[in-house]
């Protein structure tokens, strides 16, 4: 028994002997009192994985001690700081009784080191920006998501202005620190959805998944002013040039960013500090989105107006995207404006009969997008603007913001409404 109490104390992880059948701990070693911060005594007796999880027993509930050995990486709580840990089970017999001995490695260390070698190989070192390597993988995602539910998704590449003579006057210390500033006020500029990506040297990358390629284009266009007006500390003021295109259905990414690179070449040609974007986009991916069923909120009223509304809107874009007159378009729009008055005042009475907490919020919302449905319609009818704002509005905000993310918060209550 010496011999086994010299082993148990000079092994450098935690070990519980653990009774089987009551699941509490017979003899916890020195290192399993470190690790958790404790006495012996206030181990021994106590029921294995309340210790382990304190706070929330469910999460240990897989726990089987009639299995055989087998392991799993969980946390525990030490010093209210959650710490990985690496618990190996194995169950014994001795003399006719069954225990349990575990095992606990401490694996802060290696997750660190692991999160370390993470970050390494998916972000830029200098910026922090996410790097071309993990590009490669979201980029990816995205593009199946696009093909698979008919969303948008744009792409800007942009590149700093004559960076060289910064590196050239000022040394690379300097450039190091112009590049940084520019993520810094990259990330700030863009959404929680957006992705901002270095790509190499002075040029990087921003996805915007949900956005149309005009959409995409004003954000640049504020990004080129931001940096523009930017007093950087220095330098002064830096100007970029900006290539904007939206993904189109089928193509590689190779494609995609060979045409968005070739628009900004196109931006540095013709006298740099501006946006070139491109918008020959395929009628057959923007304009014909079909019905997916995980649109569907459960409740036939919304469901038939959405699939209307639908029907209605990917009508008025083949109208618009293949230059129709404006005496056949504006029919289509005033139908239009019609449908979504009333969708909206029947979906309103709906929340609110079933009692849905953001119902004023989504009230307004209903009320900005009829008026600026009505700004857009105006300006296009009365040749103000080009319908590139209108189609923007249709397929941006009310078809893709609204139909399928605003509205999509609502279901869990609509679907269980319809069930009761």
């Amino acid at each position: 028994m010496d011999t086994l109490e010299k082993l148990w104390k000079n092994l450098t992880y935690g070990v519980f002997l653990i009774d089987a059948e009551t699941q509490k701990i017979i003899h916890a070693n020195d290192a399993a009192c470190s690790l958790f911060d404790k006495e012996r005594h206030d181990l021994v007796g106590k029921e294995y994985q309340q210790v382990i999880s304190p706070f929330s027993k469910e999460e240990y509930s897989a726990l089987d001690f009639d299995q055989q050995t087998y392991q799993q990486e969980h946390f525990i709580t030490r010093g209210g700081q959650r710490v990985p840990i690496l618990q190996t089970i194995n169950p014994f017999q001795m003399e006719g009784k069954k225990y349990v001995l575990s095992t606990i490695i401490d694996i802060s260390e290696a997750k660190s080191i692991e999160e370390r070698i993470r970050k390494i190989s998916h972000y830029d070192r200098l910026t922090g920006l996410k790097n071309r390597y993990f590009l490669d993988q979201l980029v990816s995602l995205e593009i199946e998501r696009s093909n698979r539910y008919f969303y948008p998704v744009s792409l800007i590449l942009l590149d700093l202005d004559h960076f060289k003579r910064i590196n050239d006057r000022f040394g690379h210390d300097i450039g190091d620190e112009v590049l940084v500033e520019t993520s810094r006020i990259l990330e700030n500029s863009i959404r929680k959805s957006d992705m901002t990506f270095r790509w190499g040297g002075e040029e990087f990358l921003i996805l915007f998944p949900h956005l149309t390629v005009e959409r995409a284009s004003n954000i640049a266009d504020g990004l080129r002013v931001r940096l523009m007006n930017h007093k950087f500390s220095t330098v002064g003021n830096v100007t970029a040039s900006f290539g904007v295109t939206q993904y189109s259905r089928g193509e590689t990414w190779n494609s995609w960013f060979k045409r968005t690179d070739d628009c900004l070449l196109q931006a540095k040609r013709h006298g740099r500090n501006m946006v070139i974007h491109q918008t020959n986009i395929a009628y057959d991916f923007i304009a014909k989105l079909p019905w997916k069923s995980n649109w569907e909120s459960g409740h036939t009223l919304i469901d038939d107006d959405h699939r209307l509304l639908l029907e209605i809107s990917n009508d008025l874009l083949k109208l618009m995207f293949t230059n129709s007159p404006a005496r056949d378009i504006e029919p289509r729009i005033n139908n239009l404006a019609d449908h979504l008055k009333t969708h909206f005042k029947n979906e309103e009475d709906i929340l609110q009969e079933i009692h849905f907490p953001e119902l004023e919020g989504h009230c307004s919302l209903h009320q900005a997008l009829l008026e600026e449905f009505a700004q857009c319609a105006d300006m296009f009818l009365q040749k103000k603007a080009s319908g590139n704002h209108l189609f923007s509005f249709l397929l941006g905000d009310l078809l893709m913001d609204h139909f399928l993310l605003e509205d999509a918060k609502y279901f869990s209550y609509t679907r269980k409404f319809q069930q009761e």
